[in-house]
């Protein structure tokens, strides 16, 4: 897990360093329930089960853009 090994040397991050990444790697008690509220509330003011499905797409498109740049960048350093 990249956690893990920002935690090792050469890198020795302290646990508050890495803790963006925990947070995505641990479960989050009450997450899914949150989620479903937010989702929830959404429909009540108009959304559409098309545009949160869009919405949640172009985030995981972000992520993915943001992965692929950590491994570019990781790349081009050797």
């Amino acid at each position: 897990m990249v956690r893990d090994a920002l935690l090792k040397p050469p890198y020795s991050l302290s646990r508050s360093d890495v803790q963006f990444f925990t947070d995505f790697a641990e479960s989050t008690p009450g997450f899914d329930e949150a989620a479903t509220a937010v989702i929830a509330e959404g429909m009540m003011n108009g959304e559409t089960p098309e545009s949160i499905r869009s919405a949640v797409m172009l985030l995981q498109e972000y992520e993915i853009m943001f992965w692929d740049n950590v491994w570019a960048r990781s790349n081009s350093q050797h």
